[in-house]
């Protein structure tokens, strides 16, 4: 049997590819699905409307014009006049007389431009995007509402192909963290977001989680021994000072207040970007905080 881990990632890149035929009931629910390279592929007659659709009615008739005569020269010249950037490198890969082959090409081309501006922008959106990006964006969606959702699918579904058997290995990697001690809910979901933060490889985030659960860790298992005044009473680095009151009252021995305070200081470099850590050294500190978290609640 197909290990589902090259299974699914396979299918995500042939149905992103169009290498698929979808068949629907009377609700348009998908009740089949065929994959095979030949689905999706245009006659010459789809190629060239899809290019007359592009094109403006000067530039029809002067590609248009090659399909009388497409010699090699003749190509060189008409693609140099409509697209001067790339036009000659465009005819050096095609062959002269080979009028569909020309057009394939095209088409080719103009759908990879239009990915990767497409998905270039759905990245601007991941950060702080720059204005002629947003104008870009306002222009597209002015002319075509769909495009910008298509690119993000189309985006998202190319990266998760690849994340996932990464995610799927990391994933096996991990067993149950089993405690005595019942720990709440702030610090389950610190835990919880941590452990899928570094299982998609979000490494900055999972360091901060791991961060936050200790702390709170702490916070909540020196309370429950009775020292919630002096928790309070911190007002200047307070996980410096958690760790060493933790240690203090023993709920932390010196291997693990030695390790607690490591990831202090590399989580505060994250923090406040002192350097950029590898996912080697996230990876560490994400099975060093599991092993805190269940040293304090045994």
């Amino acid at each position: 049997m197909t290990d589902m881990t090259e299974l699914i990632p396979w299918a995500i890149k042939r149905i992103v590819n169009g290498e698929c035929e979808i068949t629907l009931d009377k609700k348009d629910q998908i009740i089949s699905m065929e994959i095979d390279p030949a689905h999706g592929k245009l006659s010459l007659e789809e190629m060239e409307d899809f290019l007359k659709r592009e094109l403006s009615p000067e530039h029809q008739y002067l590609l248009f014009s090659l399909k009388e005569s497409c010699s090699k020269d003749d190509m060189k010249f008409v693609l140099k006049e409509l697209f001067p950037p790339w036009g000659l490198e465009i005819a050096e890969n095609c062959k002269g007389g080979d009028w569909e082959g020309l057009i394939s090409q095209l088409l080719r081309e103009f759908k990879s431009y239009a990915e990767s501006v497409g998905i270039a922008l759905t990245k601007e959106r991941e950060g702080l995007g720059s204005k002629r990006a947003a104008r870009i964006e306002d222009l597209i969606t002015a002319e075509r509402q769909e495009a910008s959702s298509y690119y993000l699918k189309i985006k998202f579904a190319r990266e998760f192909a690849e994340l996932f058997p990464k995610a799927i290995d990391r994933a096996e990697k991990m067993s149950i963290l089993s405690t005595k001690g019942n720990a709440p809910k702030n610090i389950k979901a610190y835990l919880t977001e941590a452990s899928r933060c570094y299982i998609f490889g979000q490494s900055l985030a999972a360091l901060i989680l791991c961060r936050s659960a200790i702390e709170s860790s702490c916070e909540w298992c020196l309370t429950n021994r009775g020292f919630g005044k002096e928790v309070k009473e911190i007002r200047n680095d307070k996980l410096v000072n958690l760790l060493k009151m933790a240690r203090r009252e023993d709920l932390l021995n010196s291997i693990h207040y030695t390790i607690a305070d490591r990831i202090r200081d590399i989580t505060n470099e994250a923090i406040h970007n002192e350097r950029i850590h590898s996912f080697e050294e996230c990876e560490e500190i994400f099975y060093m905080t599991r092993g805190i978290i269940k040293h304090l609640f045994e």
